[in-house]
């Protein structure tokens, strides 16, 4: 018998979902394999391994994948202290055909859970646990969470893995049932193995307190407990929390793993444009700007935006991670003070290839054309269109002998024109950044754009082909603002964008988040007291008026690296942050003895 009341023999009895049911009848198998492949490896049965399915585990699973993969019927979350450690993982879940939601909180130090029904009025106990009344779904869906979270300390990769597969068929209709029965008994001796044996698992355990859950109740979760923020989320991965109150304030960005495909435009790419979709790692967090910016491209024609913010406040990597999401190709631009027309759009240079005599492309005879233009057509195409318009049959040949002619010729040509990658990314459903394009010191080059931005959406190269601008590319313009150089931008361009994003300085609390990721390092005491001085370096150069210099979050990161190599935060720190904190040397002796020395002597092996 379990020791968990999560796996009483009851609960084995009750029926599995589908698709899976349907599956072990059509192979003629019960509910339980001994094949090794089928058993979780916290399974160390000795002697007769059995990985058996279990209904309400998988119930779970498919709950979660729907909440993850369209955002209703419920929320996910954290509730994170101000070190950014997790308290507890929050969930919703709405009752089928009601609008009331169950509401659950899961302590992992303790392994125990509270739970209440609430919603339209209502607020009430329910058992968490009962045979005939609820098989513990609710409370599965927050082991499965945690599980999944790989921010905290439950994260299990072979669950990860396993539930992985079962959310990629879901989305594809079940199309390989051998692959998702394999993974669904996968998780359900991963999850029964870490529950049982959590004590002798340790940090790969599941804690649930079996007491609290003996009777099949657990505490309630209390209205006042609710509006009191006492379980407010910080951290907000799926859904909209509807009962418990969201910390607004920290739980504005998500990972990006979160986000799944919901954004994601299924676009055909070629090889090429597959290379050009950044590989981001799925644990970055995804600012509440890209966030907005996804919901309007998603509900709206909205296609052009603006960043504005100093360096180092995340723009560039925000649209990255906009085309991560969206699954598109990625192009940039860096503007210069010397940039123009010709090197946003295109430019002509000299042929350097070998000359070849080519034919001219054969015009087809009139009278043929005007008897069978489909047919004359097709030979150019290659593809045949029956009861073709003359007219447009002519438009349409005309256009690709020109292209055919183009190409033959085009190696003859003393000049050729390369095209910019904003004219790349125009032609096909991409993400384009334009950097730094307040920095231009030519007035009215950026005005150059105004076509591609308009409603008509379309720019004339230099070679007299007009390009129109895809429906599904996006434009971010991101720039700085109050740095040396820096110009007004243009008021034409500026009102041609949708939505302007001011990006605030990064936290320290942020900028630590954001290392972690970056550089692996897991040392959270000693990063977010660099990150904190980087801010108070910050503050002492504004106060002081020193001028010449940056500190922001890359030289942070410079910092982090430089650290986890030497051992030495001082040493690391004069050749990454002091030394572009400010270009007189008087300066950065004043940092360092102010700033950074005091703070870090204890630490550092040599001064």
């Amino acid at each position: 018998m379990a020791s968990s009341k999560l796996f009483e023999s009851w609960t084995f009895s009750l029926p599995i979902p589908e698709p899976f049911l349907q599956t072990l009848i059509d192979k003629g198998w019960n509910k339980a394999s001994s094949e090794e492949e089928y058993t979780s490896i916290y399974n160390l049965m000795q002697q007769g391994k059995l990985s058996t399915l279990h209904g309400p585990v998988l119930r779970a699973v498919i709950t979660l994948v729907k909440l993850m993969e369209t955002d209703l019927d419920g929320a996910l979350g954290m509730q994170k202290n101000d070190t950014g450690e997790i308290q507890f993982y929050c969930g919703e879940f709405k009752k089928r055909n009601e609008e009331e939601r169950i509401v659950v909180v899961y302590n992992f130090k303790n392994g125990k859970f509270k739970v209440c029904e609430s919603g339209n009025g209502i607020h009430r106990h329910i058992p968490a646990l009962r045979s005939g009344q609820s098989d513990g779904k609710y409370l599965l869906c927050m082991l499965e969470y945690a599980s999944l979270n790989m921010e905290g300390p439950l994260f299990n990769q072979e669950f990860y893995d396993n539930f992985t597969i079962l959310r990629e068929q879901y989305k594809n209709n079940w199309t390989d049932m051998d692959r998702a029965l394999k993974a669904a008994f996968v998780c359900c001796d991963n999850l029964y193995r870490r529950v049982e044996n959590a004590g002798a698992l340790g940090t790969d355990g599941l804690p649930v307190d079996r007491n609290s859950l003996a009777s099949g109740n657990t505490p309630l979760l209390t209205p006042q407990a609710i509006s009191g923020g006492e379980y407010a989320p910080t951290e907000v991965t799926s859904g909209r929390f509807e009962v418990m109150n969201v910390n607004r304030i920290t739980a504005n960005s998500k990972p990006i793993g979160s986000l799944g495909s919901k954004y994601c435009m299924n676009v055909d790419l070629t090889e090429e444009e597959k290379a050009r979709v950044p590989q981001i790692s799925p644990n970055y967090h995804v600012s509440e700007e890209v966030q907005d910016i996804l919901e309007m491209i998603r509900n709206t024609p909205m296609r052009t935006f603006m960043m504005r913010g100093d360096s180092g406040t995340g723009k560039t990597i925000d649209v990255a991670i906009l085309a991560k999401a969206l699954g598109l190709p990625y192009y940039f631009l860096t503007c210069s003070e010397g940039t123009d027309e010709m090197d946003l759009v295109s430019t002509m240079i000299p042929n350097t290839s070998d000359k070849v005599k080519t034919e001219p492309p054969v015009m087809p005879d009139y009278e043929d054309f005007m008897m069978d233009p489909s047919t004359v057509l097709s030979e150019y195409t290659g593809i045949y269109e029956e009861d073709v318009d003359i007219s447009q049959a002519f438009g349409k040949l005309m256009s690709q002998i020109y292209k055919i002619g183009y190409q033959n010729c085009k190696d003859q040509k003393d000049f050729v024109l390369v095209e910019s990658d904003l004219i790349k990314a125009c032609r096909r459903p991409s993400v384009f950044e334009l950097q730094e394009a307040a920095v231009i010191g030519k007035p009215g080059t950026l005005v150059k754009l105004n076509g591609l931005l308009d409603d008509c959406a379309s720019i004339t190269l230099a070679d007299g082909e007009i390009v129109r601008r895809n429906p599904d590319t996006i434009i971010v313009l991101t720039t700085n603002t109050d740095y040396k150089g820096c110009k007004d931008m243009n008021e034409s361009i500026l009102s041609r964008m949708c939505m302007v994003f001011d990006k605030k300085e990064l936290t320290p609390e942020q900028m630590k988040k954001r290392v972690m990721v970056k550089t692996g390092c897991k040392d959270e005491v000693m990063l977010l007291k660099m990150a904190e001085t980087v801010e108070i370096i910050r503050q002492y150069c504004r106060n002081e008026r020193i001028r010449g210099g940056v500190c922001g979050y890359r030289e942070y990161e410079s910092w982090v690296w430089a650290y986890m190599v030497t051992g030495d935060v001082l040493k690391a720190a004069k050749s990454t942050i002091l030394s572009k904190a400010a270009s007189d040397r008087e300066y950065r002796d004043e940092i360092y003895e102010n700033c950074i020395k005091v703070s870090y002597s204890e630490f550092s092996a040599a001064a």
